[in-house]
């Protein structure tokens, strides 16, 4: 769902969910371990968020995967979103 990729100091963070990147909590985890990892690398001067989907770069949120979550978890997630 996430790839990064390196070249001279820069770090691309690709994300490649089908359905134009929705966020959905195990996305979202993706992301932010993609992210990490892109910055851990020694000599990365910058990091680039893209999408690999042609169409859009995020749909927003998937609220279908939204909508089955209980109150805690629905909080969690906008936790960690924000």
């Amino acid at each position: 769902m996430v790839r990064v990729e390196r070249e001279d100091g820069v770090a691309l963070v690709l994300m490649d969910r089908p359905k134009v990147n929705a966020l959905s909590p195990a996305f979202l985890e993706t992301l932010d371990q993609g992210l990490a990892k892109a910055w851990e690398a020694p000599g990365t001067r910058a990091v680039v968020l893209a999408s690999a989907q042609e169409r859009a770069f995020s749909a927003g949120f998937d609220l279908k995967e939204l909508d089955r979550l209980g109150p805690a978890e629905f909080a969690g997630f906008f936790g960690a979103f924000a």
